[in-house]
């Protein structure tokens, strides 16, 4: 299989992540298989792990490639959105994909696009550049987590992976992948395969478990179940322990070393995850959560992590989501709530998102500097107060900021 470029005819990368960028989602595999066709089909030239659901998926699947890479594999993780840096998406043994094969593989893919007069999205050109990096990088696994989906997702041109997995399935996307969870799963089972064995959570809803095994029989997959434990895990909050939970299944099942498990699941950290930005004076936390499985997620945390503390909940969403859902889960632990617009055209108006909100302490900023600053006056009032980051991934940017208005804690 041939994977190097054939014309390096240098293309500057963000110029053409806004060229494809402007196709927004487009449903269907016949671009995305077109695509890695011509490529030499590198999806099907390593072993893969593929990972959908509703959350837990980008922690499953770092925790699991954490794992392999314990175990002495070479492993690729291809995990979506990014946080911090476009090349986070694209790793090795954890290594981010080097700025050199970022430019060689993205002119392979755009002059094999442009060979074949197809036009591909943003996520097909990750999914692809993804398939060929692990490639040519000679891993033995890649873990692969889908988009948003499952049967129409561009990761699902993998032939026959090594595991599926189906994290806890909720109500999200719902106007692209269905309106009840029942479709939902049926949509995000797209990726079991005829004989692949699939794991998924004890905790899984009644309706999606009911869905899955319905498919399972039919395909003659073997279902594990996770089960229940306390696991020493990084990552914090009740829902990681059930995330971790499928983590262990699956790499029991994979055969690995129980010390390469729980080395895994002590030293996994991610952004965007109930991520602690600074420690104290004042605590502050990002977590990117944006439904309602994820809002009551970070209400519990907060009530078992800090009980009785003032939090002012910084929140920015995107308008497609489900905001009322996010927030009538979270708001009963929040003190005082701040609106703020994510860094993307599919931003909520502060003013819009403060709308939803009945608590009397409740400001919209549509610019983040006067919310920052808010943020430092509100802190200065309330010196037992913490500060909560929430709502999207594409609050990222704001993250710095933020932390930059208050000074170091003291050694």
């Amino acid at each position: 299989m041939s994977i190097l470029p054939k014309n390096d005819r240098s293309v500057d990368i963000d110029t053409y992540l806004q060229s494809v960028r402007k196709l927004g989602i487009l449903p269907g595999l016949e671009r995305i298989r077109a695509l890695c066709a011509s490529l030499g089909n590198p999806q099907d030239a390593v072993k893969t792990i593929h990972v959908a659901g509703t959350n837990g998926k980008g922690s499953v699947c770092t925790m699991i490639a954490n794992a392999l890479t314990n175990s002495g594999h070479i492993v690729g993780l291809y995990t979506s959105p990014p946080v911090y840096r476009f090349t986070a998406q694209f790793q090795v043994n954890g290594a981010e994909i080097s700025s050199q094969n970022l430019q060689s593989l993205t002119n392979r893919i755009r002059c094999t696009a442009e060979s074949l007069g197809i036009q591909v999205t943003e996520f097909e050109f990750c999914t692809a550049l993804a398939f060929l990096h692990f490639a040519a990088s000679g891993c033995d696994y890649a873990v692969i987590e889908t988009g948003m989906g499952g049967a129409g997702d561009a990761t699902n041109i993998i032939a026959k992976p090594a595991l599926t997995i189906l994290t806890e399935i909720s109500l999200d996307h719902m106007g692209w992948l269905g309106s009840d969870i029942a479709a939902i799963t049926r949509e995000k089972c797209g990726i079991l395969k005829q004989g692949v064995p699939c794991i998924t959570s004890y905790a899984q809803h009644p309706e999606a478990l009911e869905v899955i095994q319905s498919v399972c029989a039919n395909l003659g997959c073997e279902l594990l179940r996770s089960e229940p434990g306390l696991w020493e895990c990084a990552l914090a909050g009740a829902h990681m322990q059930r995330n971790a939970a499928i983590v262990v299944c699956a790499c029991r099942r994979l055969g690995l070393p129980e010390e390469s498990i729980a080395a895994a699941l002590r030293e996994t950290t991610l952004p965007g995850r109930l991520e602690t930005l600074r420690d104290a004076d004042p605590t502050i936390l990002y977590d990117a959560g944006h439904n309602a499985a994820a809002g009551a997620a970070v209400a519990a945390y907060l009530q078992e992590r800090f009980p009785g503390r003032a939090i002012l909940a910084l929140c920015g969403m995107c308008r497609d989501k489900d905001i009322a859902a996010y927030l009538s889960a979270l708001l009963p632990r929040v003190t005082a709530f701040a609106t703020v617009e994510p860094v993307t055209s599919r931003a909520c108006p502060a003013a819009e998102l403060a709308a939803f909100s009945e608590i009397p302490d409740t400001r919209a900023f549509p610019v983040f500097a006067d919310a920052a600053a808010y943020a430092k006056s509100w802190c200065a009032l309330h010196t037992d107060g913490m500060i909560l980051l929430c709502g999207s991934f594409y609050l990222a940017p704001f993250a710095a900021v933020l932390r930059s208005c208050f000074p170091a804690p003291a050694a």
